[in-house]
């Protein structure tokens, strides 16, 4: 196959956008599309090859998936290597365990699978997955484990009838991708069946491009021109003006596969787009855009973990650079040597490969065995830090025990308290300062997602199209349960996480409430602890802790400052200003020393207890609070 130096300069196109998304970079808000470049220029340059081996008759599974091993394995598994002992270093045991999984993934290619299941790709906890990265790895390795065969056993069909199957197959992965970046998003993200078109485009352009290199098909030279630099322009939009609320993958991908198609197919030396792309500069980056692209998600990802705060800009460029000077050691001492089989013959390259998997297996087996390598830690760090699945639930376990239970006969004040995990958090304070014992509680768990809206789901979905799901059904106001408890309470606290969006729909959402139940509802506004790196926070003396304060994020401040000028004083309580007495920043331990938040937004016992306090004290003085002074 000829060599294209314009592929190699598509592949930095494709691999800077991504490195500046993953450090937060805003311009870069459609960063994550460089992936798509990637599968793009993959499923091209793969299929171009197999055709071109099939066509001479030397194409056998065991040399393609040698390739292929020795093309992803090696660089994959020293970063991997590299990444353990800043794990066992920097990350508590839940993380660690959630870690040593990935690594059993990602050497079995099925890491797209696992991130679905723990979060979103554009959650804030996903920044801070080392090996998050490389789910797009796990979809590729996942997608050439099938494509060869299919070739093989379509072989002998007429090339029309192939590409016409293949083409079939790439519009239904695109109409999964539609319906799915709205029914389920994440898993529309990971998954190779709403991915696997975009590969095909690449294979589809292969196969075009075969009947070029025939003879049969002459593309037109100003044609050409105008339609590759019209493809770096597409690439370039969707990076400016997508962002993590685009829906995606969906239709909106079309743009920068489309791009990335017709730069593959008419960009070359002779036309602007070519020579843009075959400069020496990109090109260079391009021949590291796969080491690059392994190295500098763990970079980043352990940097935001050791920092108590979002590393700045000029960090972040450091970053990326240093991630290409490994790029280079790596292409230069691992990539090359590892791709030919002169550097190192099949059989080490094989010992090697396969020692390597057993020590991930193993070290992943130790940590769940030690729950994340407890043992690293003191009995008195082990409190805070080792079981934080054990904080989580203690969260949710008072809420759950209340869910819509009857209200008991007491002549007790009777409090419905609608909320996600912050509103956990107000009944476990509740509960802690003991003001439980003079109120009838009943409770029910509503996703933060639509916040607690009492909405139309259809106005909400338009508002914010991903959260139709989360908006309707028995889960919301549509429980007739729920509408039963509302109208037997005497109040009802809403309490949530409230989006921006969120709030600035709260008033509509208010006087439909209001109108249907009358005034019986007080809105808890939302906390934030800022990041909160544990680790340092245990290893503080008194002293330290006492004087210890953390900022909370600006988007923070800004909502909790539109909930306080657009909502009735009477009708809502500031839970940041209990907690912090102060419009930026928190204090993170009690007085006693006791850590408050054991996250950036929920709290410990002894935070709960510490919450629950400054309630008691905010009922019975704040004039405008519902329960005045009976609790």
């Amino acid at each position: 196959m000829k060599y294209r130096r314009e592929i190699d300069g598509l592949r930095a196109l494709a691999l800077l956008p991504v490195i500046f998304f993953h450090a937060g970079f805003q311009t870069f808000g459609g960063g994550y599309i460089g992936v798509d470049v990637f599968f793009v220029i993959s499923g091209y340059l793969i299929t171009s090859i197999i055709l071109a081996e099939k066509a001479a008759g030397t194409f056998t599974l065991r040399s393609f998936y040698e390739r292929r091993a020795r093309r992803i394995l090696p660089a994959l598994f020293l970063v991997m290597l590299v990444c353990i002992p800043f794990a066992w270093l920097w990350l508590l045991p839940s993380d660690m365990k959630e870690f040593s999984a990935s690594l059993v993934a990602v050497s079995t290619f099925s890491s797209n699978v696992l991130f679905w299941w723990e979060s979103g790709y554009f959650d804030t906890a996903a920044e801070l997955k080392p090996l998050l990265h490389t789910w797009s790895l796990a979809v590729e390795e996942q997608y050439y484990l099938i494509f060869p065969l299919f070739l093989m056993l379509t072989w002998k069909l007429n090339r029309t009838r192939m590409v016409w199957l293949l083409l079939a197959i790439a519009v239904v992965s695109l109409g999964l991708a539609q319906k799915g970046a709205f029914a389920s998003p994440a898993a529309t993200f990971y998954m190779l069946h709403t991915r696997i078109w975009e590969l095909l485009v690449g294979a589809l352009l292969a196969f075009y491009m075969a009947r070029e290199a025939a003879g049969s098909v002459k593309p037109n030279p100003q044609l050409a021109s105008f339609a590759s630099l019209a493809g770096l322009l597409l690439i370039v939009s969707a990076v400016l003006f997508y962002g993590k609320g685009t829906p995606y993958p969906s239709l909106f991908t079309l743009l920068p596969v489309l791009g990335a198609g017709l730069v593959i197919l008419l960009a070359s030396p002779e036309n602007f787009a070519g020579r843009l792309l075959g400069s020496r500069l990109l090109v260079g980056t391009g021949l590291l855009s796969y080491s690059a692209y392994l190295w500098h998600q763990p970079i980043f990802a352990f940097a935001r973990r050791k920092a108590l705060e979002e590393p700045g800009p000029l960090a972040f460029l450091a970053m990326g650079a240093l991630a290409f000077v490994l790029a280079y050691l790596s292409w230069r001492y691992i990539e090359q040597p590892f791709r030919k089989r002169s550097g190192v013959a099949s059989t080490p390259a094989l010992i090697t490969g396969l020692v390597c998997i057993l020590f991930f297996w193993a070290f992943a087996a130790g940590s769940q065995l030690d729950n994340g390598f407890a043992s690293r830690y003191s009995q008195a760090d082990k409190a805070v830090i080792v079981e934080k699945k054990l904080l989580d639930a203690y969260v949710w376990r008072r809420m759950e025990e209340l869910q819509l239970r009857d209200f008991a006969p007491t002549g007790k004040p009777k409090i419905l308290v609608i909320g996600d995990s912050f509103g956990g958090d107000l009944v476990n304070a509740l509960t802690e300062a003991g003001l439980d014992r003079n109120l009838a509680l009943s409770t029910f768990t509503m996703s933060a997602v639509c916040g607690n809206l009492y909405l139309d789901p259809a106005l909400i979905s338009l508002k914010r199209p991903e959260t139709k799901k989360d908006c309707i059904g028995e889960r919301r106001y549509d429980n007739p349960k729920l509408k039963e408890r509302i109208k037997q309470a005497d109040h009802v606290w809403l309490v949530s996480r409230w989006d921006q969006w969120v709030v600035e729909m709260l008033p509509q959402s208010n006087e439909a409430l209001e109108k249907e139940f009358g005034r019986k509802f007080l809105i808890f506004g939302p906390k934030n602890f800022g990041r909160l790196n544990l680790l340092n926070l245990v290893g503080m003396s008194p002293a330290e802790r006492a004087a210890y304060t953390n900022t909370f994020s600006g988007e923070h401040s800004a909502v909790n400052r539109l909930m306080k000028s657009t909502l009735d004083p009477s009708g809502f309580v500031d839970v940041s200003e209990l907690l912090c007495n102060s419009d930026s920043a928190c204090h993170l331990f009690t007085s006693g020393g006791s850590l408050i938040p054991f996250d950036n937004g929920h709290l410990t016992k002894d935070g709960a207890a510490f919450l629950g306090a400054r309630l008691k004290v905010y009922f019975k003085t704040h004039p405008a609070s519902q329960l005045g002074g009976t609790v």
